[in-house]
């Protein structure tokens, strides 16, 4: 009888184990970058920046952003005469010189607070 409840004891405590690996990498962090021009809306979303991607910008004009990023990453908006602006954390206003961007890098780095 021990034995029986030692096993089942046993069990139960592996699939718990089981469960909570499964469910933390299910939760891993995502950071996220929203474009936003006029009524459209455009989210780039990645797990890390340790090697720097860039992403090619799908609107004609950017008005607005929501940035949320992973810990250690920033997000550049490079418009199209090559010049770089990393985007502050959180919702901002893009700057008419950056409006019209051709791409953004998601690269490692420590993105300002958006102040307003």
């Amino acid at each position: 009888m021990k034995s029986t409840v030692k096993a089942f004891l046993a069990a139960s405590a592996l699939a718990c184990v089981a469960v909570v690996g499964t469910a933390g990498t299910a939760n891993a962090a995502t950071g996220r970058l929203t474009l936003i021009s006029g009524t459209a809306a455009a989210t780039i979303a990645y797990s890390t920046c340790q090697s720097p991607r860039q992403y090619p910008v799908q609107q004609y004009e950017i008005d607005a952003f929501v940035n949320e990023p992973l810990p250690g990453c920033q997000a550049v908006l490079v418009n199209l005469s090559g010049t770089p602006k990393v985007l502050c954390v959180g919702r901002g206003s893009v700057p008419a010189e950056f409006r019209r961007s051709a791409s953004v890098t998601i690269q490692p780095g420590i993105a300002p607070a958006c102040t307003y």
